[in-house]
């Protein structure tokens, strides 16, 4: 790997020197000026128009920021917190809400399914950040545009789309990318076919990372390693041997290898357009990396544990009639997706391999009218999700390669989910200073779930129904005077109890049995906000201040419960405590978030960004900590910039999370921890983006420059240390 490097690092140098000369633009637009923004009105709006607080990524930032996954991108942004558990993963959290109280949405099609937990998902690293051409954070209660589960956001992924051109044009893209701390190596290639009426993108992507190796220097804020490996465990023959790890710095079993692939075609006549999207994803087995660490008495717990290849199929259809009447266009959206993610796990010494396998299967539509007026732009549509899962499991013997059938994750019958509703926006312009943005939606959930076999505990009921209506509204507020734009937002949000909260049977991480709870409700979440920003087309500084208090009622988390009368049953051969999800009193999250651009003159920008956020759940009026709740975030950049290079100074900060602020045996994860909770930890990185010619870039990079020794909060996996990459872009 070393040898692979440095011939392409020798390469690159020799193609920048003969390309000194070549013309080009800026690389990185070191103004932002006034972004249109999608998500907030799922229409084409000026960040400066819309109330709401949103975050844009695009593809330049990310292309400059070089994340090895999309939750990576997330994270090295620094404005929103990602949790990880292993390498393949990364659970982004949005105003301390996180997993499924936040809503994935790529090209308009939502990504939640009725197998979304409510812990930490892996599910964002299915898209892959090279195809992405912007990424839009919508924060706070954003149900009545798009459904169930926003209660925290929307991340909002926007795939490369086909352009039309009115001569035959074709585009060719790739991209190498190597980087030390993962050995990883990454290759992509894209390729853009366009005429006047038709056009093709083909994008293709193959990763490969090895054990991650976290920092080896302590911490500034923790004077004790955090996370080191110090054994592992190998099977051998018929057993399981300890294995002392010689760098205690590598985290053994950590890497992986992904493949993405998308091909769009589309299709335009008139006022018309047809496109055809096509994604596919698939892994390698991915470790479960915090697993593999757990001890029981005082000895690693697992031989092995990994999810199968996380694999994800989507197709859709999408048309679009910029004029179906009179001053209205329309957009209607047929698409399906087919799902699949399994779990593999062995205990010490234990040779039967415990698999189980969940297939999902999504078909949704949305079709959407818009009109914009002189005072008035609107938007009504109706969309439909139809969800239906089939779980399966079986033991396999590693010596004999005997199997047997075990229990399953989810109920091995019929599972099954659909959510339809209607839903308006309006924004209404009540002088050239003022707009009010109104929205709501109404609609129904039903849910239905059977037990057939492999459970065998007596007082569960064998169907499982649930049926409710759904229902959310907001109004906000947005006056432009000068330079500067006050805004504030009520909202209001729900979350439908899925098949993962209401039918699983299942041992949960702390040893309890998860029963289901057909009695759950949808939860709630209400939402005040106030803005504040400075924009303008040509600004000098720009920036922003976001408060935020929101209300949560219904609030589903396990707590302890009783079957016959009993509080504890047999399950898998032991006895084992009864927990259950659970609505819960309420509770609050509030938070500010505050961000800055600075122009300090034609070459040099500085960038500045923080995040503080506090929840507690409120039962009989006694505060307790709520978990998924991140310590305070702060990041800080300097970048200069000329015509064909740009480079950047940056700094991320992450403080404390003190245990007392943990809830215990929950999402927090306080096993991962240290025994004062997770220790802050500044780390600095530096980057470089160079245009070789008006067909290549090079881009050189290393993160965590002092090779820190730290871990994201909640996370089950140190992050990387001392991280060298280098990435060469070509294009024609």
């Amino acid at each position: 790997m070393k040898n692979k490097f440095l011939a392409l690092t020798a390469m690159l140098a020799h193609l920048f020197c003969w390309s000194q000369n070549e013309n080009d633009s800026l690389i990185l637009n070191s103004n932002p000026g006034d972004p249109l923004i999608f998500s907030a009105t799922k229409q084409q709006i000026n960040y400066s128009k819309t109330p709401a607080q949103v975050l844009k990524i695009d593809r330049k930032e990310i292309e400059f920021l070089q994340p090895s996954s999309t939750a990576d991108l997330l994270q090295k942004n620094g404005n929103v917190f990602v949790q990880k558990s292993q390498m393949g993963g990364g659970s982004p959290i949005i105003r301390g809400l996180e997993a499924n109280r936040i809503t994935l949405v790529v090209d308009g099609v939502r990504l939640n399914n009725l197998i979304y937990r409510g812990g930490h998902l892996q599910n964002i690293i299915t898209l892959d950040p090279n195809s992405i051409d912007n990424i839009e954070v919508l924060y706070g209660p954003s149900s009545s545009l798009y459904g169930s589960d926003a209660l925290g956001g929307v991340i909002h992924i926007q795939t490369r789309q086909p352009k039309f051109s009115n001569k035959q044009v074709i585009h060719v893209n790739t991209q190498t990318r190597v980087a030390s701390a993962s050995k990883e190596f990454s290759q992509h290639f894209d390729v853009a076919l366009q005429n006047k009426n038709w056009s093709s993108w083909t994008s293709f992507t193959f990763n490969q990372w090895g054990d991650l190796r976290s920092g080896k220097n302590r911490n500034w804020f923790y004077d004790q390693p955090v996370g080191e490996r110090n054994q592992y465990l190998i099977w051998n023959i018929d057993h399981d041997s300890i294995v002392t790890n010689n760098n205690k710095s590598i985290q053994k079993f950590s890497g992986y290898k992904q493949q993405d692939f998308i091909q769009k075609l589309a299709f335009r006549h008139g006022d018309q357009t047809h496109q055809l999207n096509f994604q596919y994803s698939n892994s390698s087995n991915i470790p479960r990396y915090d697993r593999l660490t757990d001890t029981s008495n005082g000895q690693l717990k697992f031989g092995e544990w990994y999810y199968g290849p996380q694999r994800r199929n989507m197709v859709a259809y999408t048309f679009k009639d910029a004029q179906v009447m009179s001053g209205v266009d329309l957009t209607a959206q047929l698409n399906y997706q087919d799902i699949e993610e399994s779990r593999f796990s062995r205990k010490k010494d234990n040779p039967w391999l415990e698999g189980r396998i969940e297939n999902v299967h999504v078909a949704s539509t949305t079709i959407n009218l818009h009109h914009k007026g002189v005072k008035n732009e609107w938007n009504v549509g109706i969309d439909g999700q139809m969800n239906t899962l089939t779980s399966t499991a079986e033991a396999t013997h590693k010596i004999t390669n005997e199997t047997k059938a075990i229990s399953t994750r989810y109920p091995d019958g019929d599972n099954k989910m659909n959510l339809w509703s209607v839903y308006g926006y309006n924004v209404y312009q009540v002088n050239g200073k003022l707009q009010i943005h109104t929205s709501g939606r109404i609609g129904y959930s039903s849910l239905y779930s059977t037990i057939n076999t492999g459970y065998n505990v007596d007082g569960i009921r064998n169907n499982i129904q649930q049926k409710q209506p759904t229902y959310s509204g907001g109004i906000g507020w947005i006056y432009n005077w000068k330079s500067y734009g006050i805004s504030s937002n009520l909202t209001t949000a729900y979350r439908v109890p899925n098949i993962d909260d209401l039918s699983k049977i299942f041992e949960s991480s702390s040893d309890a049995v998860i029963i289901p709870n057909e009695n759950l409700k949808a939860e709630q979440a209400t939402t005040l906000d106030f803005s504040i920003r400075h924009i303008t087309n040509n600004p000098k500084c720009q920036w922003s201040l976001n408060a935020y208090n929101t209300w949560l009622n219904q609030f589903i988390a396990l707590a302890p419960a009783q079957i016959n009368g009993s509080d504890s049953l047999s399950f898998n051969g032991a006895m084992a405590p009864i927990v259950s999800a659970q609505n819960q009193d309420g509770g609050y999250i509030r938070g500010a978030q505050f961000n800055m651009t600075h122009n300090i003159n034609l070459h040099w920008r500085a960038d500045l960004g923080a995040n503080i956020t506090k929840g507690r759940f409120v039962n009989n009026n006694i505060e307790s900590p709520m978990d998924h709740i991140p310590p305070m975030m702060a990041n800080a950049g300097l970048s200069f910039i000329q015509e064909k290079w740009m480079m950047q100074l940056n700094g991320q900060y992450q403080g404390w999370k003190k245990l007392s602020d943990y809830r215990l045996d929950a999402e927090d994860n306080e096993s991962y921890a240290t025994s004062e909770g997770t220790p802050a930890w500044l780390i600095f990185n530096v980057r470089a983006q160079v245009q070789c010619a008006q067909q290549s870039q090079i881009i050189v990079g290393v993160d965590n420059i002092l090779d820190t020794q730290y871990r994201l909060f909640a996370s089950g996996i140190n992050s990387p240390g001392r991280n060298f990459y280098l990435s060469y872009k070509f294009n024609f």
